[in-house]
C-alpha cells in the first residue's frame, strides 16, 4: 500500500538484503542517486534483469513462508555524451594540425544504428558540437556536407584527430556507448572546393599569347 516498512543501503558491491519479513506482498523501491537513472526493466531471466519502473519501485512480491528472494534486483546507469569537432583540413591530410580552424553551423545528427534520427544540433562558432544525457546503447552521427565543402580523407590514424565521417556519406560507423562515458572523439574534416579554368582562343598570330582580337 506504499507505507514505509523498513529502509537499507547497499553495501561495497551493490548488495541489499531485508530479512525476518512476514510473509505476505512487498514492494521495493531505490532512492535514485544524483546523475544516474533507471534501467530498462524485464527483460530477461528474473535473476538477471531489472525489476523497478522509472520511479525505482518494483511490482509487488509474494512471500511464503521461510522464502528467500534474492532476485529482486534494480539497474543503474549514468547518462553518456558523444560529439566533438568540425574543422577545416587546409592541408587536406585527414587530421587536425593546430592551425586548422573549425567549422560552425555544420548541421550534425544523432542517430541510432538503424538510421532513424534521434536528435540533431549545429556546431558552434569554434566547430564544437555535443550530444548529452543519452541512454548508453549505439549510436551513428551523420554530418551535413555544406555548400562549397567536401569532405577529407576518413580515419588517418589517431582517432583523436583524425576524421571519422565517410567522404561518400557524411556517416560516421556505429559507435557504442558505455554508462557514464564521453566520447568526444568523433569528428569531420571539410576541405573547401575550389575552381580552375579560363579561356581557350584562337591564336590568330601563333605567337603563344592572348593578344586583342583574339576569339
Amino acid at each position: 500500500n506504499g507505507n514505509v516498512l523498513r529502509t537499507t543501503n547497499t553495501g561495497p558491491n551493490g548488495v541489499y538484503l531485508f530479512c525476518d519479513l512476514v510473509p505476505g506482498s512487498y514492494r521495493v523501491q531505490v532512492t535514485i542517486p544524483n546523475g544516474w537513472s533507471i534501467t530498462l526493466s524485464n527483460r530477461t531471466t528474473d535473476c538477471l534483469d531489472s525489476d523497478a519502473n522509472p520511479a525505482g519501485l518494483t511490482d509487488c512480491i509474494t512471500l511464503l513462508p521461510g522464502e528467500s528472494n534474492t532476485c529482486t534486483d534494480i539497474g543503474l546507469y549514468r547518462p553518456a555524451a558523444i560529439g566533438d569537432f568540425v574543422w577545416n583540413d587546409l592541408n587536406t591530410n585527414g587530421v587536425q594540425d593546430a592551425d586548422e580552424p573549425g567549422v560552425s553551423n555544420v548541421l550534425v545528427k544523432l542517430m541510432d544504428c538503424n538510421g532513424t534520427v534521434l536528435r540533431t544540433t549545429n556546431t558552434d562558432i569554434n566547430g564544437r558540437y555535443l550530444f548529452a544525457d543519452l541512454v548508453p546503447t549505439n549510436y551513428n552521427i551523420m554530418f551535413n556536407l555544406p555548400t562549397g565543402w567536401t569532405f577529407t580523407r576518413q580515419d588517418i590514424g589517431n582517432d583523436a584527430l583524425d576524421s571519422d565521417a565517410n567522404p561518400a556519406t557524411g556517416m560516421t560507423v556505429c559507435t557504442i556507448l558505455v554508462s557514464g562515458q564521453t566520447n568526444l572523439t568523433v569528428d569531420a574534416g571539410l576541405v573547401p572546393l575550389g575552381c580552375i579554368g579560363d579561356f581557350v582562343w584562337e591564336d590568330l598570330n601563333h605567337d603563344g599569347i592572348q593578344n586583342d582580337g583574339n576569339t
